[in-house]
């Protein structure tokens, strides 16, 4: 039996490292909207929501999706794991989520649905592109039943698992995990920068809003463009949240 599939994408507007990142405008569009058009592409996935804050900053993400008529869920900021499965709660009939963070504005949509389909027939809980990731960052794509987000959302208990919503599962769970035959793992297509924005300008606008990750990596090697940004390193954020889990131990449970 077909199995249904939402995809839930994580927004907020208070990046630290570039505030409002996810509505800067590329050739009239947001990034979002940018992401949003390539996720319709794909063939495996039924329904898009966009879960964000219930902060007052958040409320431009929500006027969007008021005006692209995008549905969408306001929940808490740092416990991301709830906010997820709060949405999932308000979006019921599915089968399986599937993840994407709005720093992905490129997305491919053949990668998500080769994600989803490995995900599929290996009949596991979780599944991914990033354990370990051999696509450039910014194609992250996760896949999860319900009933293991569930399972999530009452086990995890570090700061890092609510924050990032998979790594219990990625720990805990049996999982998949979809491999390029070659590793573009040092290729950097997310923003959190500035210099990402200058990127990611550049590819939508020289190579078009619906290029292929290849066609992508191909203008990035042929106009020698890796040095805009490739200072930074992968999943910067994931170490930060470690850092949070040590500093938290230290101080002990709470009284």
């Amino acid at each position: 039996m077909k199995t249904k599939n939402i995809c839930i994408i994580q927004a907020r507007m208070g990046s630290k490292r570039l505030p409002g990142k996810v509505l800067l405008k590329v050739k009239g569009k947001t990034l979002l909207e940018h992401q949003l058009n390539r996720l319709k592409h794909s063939k495996l996935i039924e329904k898009v929501v966009i879960a964000t804050t219930e902060l007052d900053e958040s409320e431009p993400i929500v006027q969007f999706c008021h005006q692209m008529k995008i549905p969408f869920f306001r929940g808490s900021e740092n416990d991301v794991l709830d906010r997820y499965y709060q949405c999932a709660q308000a979006f019921p009939g599915f089968d399986n989520i599937v993840r994407v963070t709005s720093d992905c504005p490129l997305i491919d949509p053949e990668i998500v649905d080769q994600t989803i389909a490995l995900f599929l027939s290996s009949k596991v809980k979780y599944g991914s592109n990033c354990y370990p990731p051999t696509f450039p960052d910014g194609l992250d794509t996760e896949v999860f039943t319900v009933k293991a987000l569930r399972e999530t959302w009452k086990n995890a208990a570090l700061y890092s698992e609510r924050e990032h919503v998979t790594f219990y599962m990625e720990r805990n769970l049996s999982k998949s995990n979809l491999e390029s035959e070659v590793d573009y793992s040092d290729y950097r297509m997310t923003i959190d920068y500035l210099a990402d924005f200058e990127l990611i300008k550049r590819l939508i606008t020289e190579v078009g809003p619906l290029a292929s990750f290849s066609e992508y990596v191909s203008h990035i090697d042929n106009h020698n463009l890796r040095s805009i940004n490739n200072v930074y390193q992968r999943n910067e954020g994931h170490k930060m949240a470690f850092e949070m889990d040590k500093k938290m131990a230290r101080m002990g449970p709470k009284k």
